[in-house]
């Protein structure tokens, strides 16, 4: 009787064992499919969240302006990354610049993304500068004419802008040329105006008997709120005692690198002193 008692709970016992194991491995299972669903849900959640819009599509910007690709953010949900920090504005033309949204899981261990572009155009609007009209300007007679050497101009874009006049100059005969001048960049943008060039046996002499002024006095007489004084200098001043110069009321200095004749550049010969100094 005993025996069958036993057998019956040891029986029950056993039965007792499988369904507990069933029931952890039914368990184990659902934790094994709920977790990888689960995480699967909130990263797809996380990434339908992330968004980025921007202050103004297909926006134009000058040559050579300086854009931060930041500043072209109107709102965003997630952290956003760049491909660059500014915008390309070195040369003319359509560009793209990509943005990466992100937005960090489980301390970092997930970090769904997504990607956005910003197209944007680069124009040259700029016409170049006139930086010497040349007028008065004077050829020796006899020698070959080039307007590049009576004239100074320049372009934001362009290095090397195509130079074009009308009028005539004859340097085997003395006179005064009228010239109408016209110097355009490479995007079509030019400008224009008027001179005289004069042709002469010799270069005329020039003599300087304008007063000299002391600086400190100059400033006394031009300075206003806001007005800042400098020097700018080169190798003509030779040496130059810039303590005496700060004392003088001197705040800052233009200093010469070099220059280029020809298209041969030199270093000014007193720039690293000056610099240095």
């Amino acid at each position: 009787m005993r025996s069958d008692r036993y057998n019956e709970a040891s029986k029950q016992k056993k039965k007792n064992s499988r369904t507990l194991l069933k029931v952890l491995l039914v368990f184990i299972l659902l934790l094994l499919v709920a977790i990888p669903a689960t995480v699967y849900y909130m990263y797809r959640s996380a990434e339908d969240s992330l968004a980025l819009s921007f202050k103004k599509e297909n926006a134009k910007f000058e040559i050579g302006e300086n854009v931060a690709s930041s500043a072209m953010i109107a709102s965003s949900e997630g952290d956003v990354k760049a491909s660059e920090k500014v915008l390309d504005t070195d040369t003319a033309g359509d560009k793209e610049v990509k943005y990466t949204v992100s937005k960090s899981l489980f301390g970092g261990l997930l970090k769904p993304e997504k990607h956005f572009s910003l197209h944007y155009s680069v124009e040259d609007s700029t016409p170049p500068v006139m930086l010497w009209s040349g007028d008065g300007a004077v050829v020796v007679k006899g020698e070959k004419f080039d307007i590049k050497k009576v004239i100074g101009y320049g372009d934001n874009a362009d290095p090397a802008p195509k130079v074009e006049y009308k009028g005539n100059v004859d340097t085997n005969k003395n006179g005064d040329y009228p010239l109408h001048i016209t110097v355009t960049d490479a995007s079509g943008n030019s400008i224009d105006w008027d001179t005289t060039i004069t042709v002469a046996d010799s270069f005329p002499s020039y003599s300087n008997d304008s007063p000299r002024t002391n600086y400190s006095d100059f400033i006394k007489t031009y300075k206003k709120d806001g007005t800042h004084f400098g020097i700018d200098v080169s190798d003509w001043q030779r040496d130059i005692d810039f303590e005496k110069v700060a004392a003088a009321g001197c705040e800052f200095v233009i200093i010469r690198a070099g220059y280029s004749d020809e298209g041969k550049v030199t270093i000014d010969e007193k720039f690293k002193q000056n610099y240095e100094k």
